[in-house]
Order: structure tokens, then sequence, then C-alpha cells
């Protein structure tokens, strides 16, 4: 599965794909509330978010007047694949 498998190759570690899940659990986040939501410094969410985007999983949302981020359909499917 194309999705499931672009899941796999961005989603390096546990603490990336516990990203994936927040943010399918939680919906669009603003960069702040994630920060404050998660154990991630902010260059480790950036580097996470700029792989998810990469690969399709995730795009920019506007989130309370913030920059924010949320899962695509792709990155929501593929999260649905590996349950």
């Amino acid at each position: 599965d194309p999705d499931a498998r672009r899941l796999v190759l961005a989603a390096r570690d546990d603490r990336a794909l516990g990203l994936l899940c927040h943010l399918d659990a939680a919906g669009p986040r603003s960069v702040v509330a994630l920060l404050d939501e998660t154990d991630l410094c902010e260059s480790d969410l950036h580097g996470m978010v700029a792989e998810f985007r990469a690969a399709g999983l995730v795009a920019r949302r506007e989130v309370d007047g913030r920059r924010g981020y949320g899962l695509t359909d792709a990155g929501t499917a593929a999260l649905d694949r590996l349950s």
C-alpha cells in the first residue's frame, strides 16, 4: 500500500509515529500547541514535519490564526492501514 509505505519511510522512530498519531487524535494543531503538548523541541518538531510534508502525510494549516499542521487524507489513510 503506497500510503502505508510513505508512513513507514517518513516516521523513522516512535516519537515521529507518536506525532502523527497525536495529529490524528487532536486534529490540526498550531506549532505552539504541538510544542506544548509533546516532548519535542522546536528543531525536532520541524524536522519531523518536514519529512511528513515531503511524504505528503502532513500539510500546513492555519490554526487559531497561527501556523500549524494537520494530517492530509493520505496521512489519515496510512494510519488507518496500520491499525
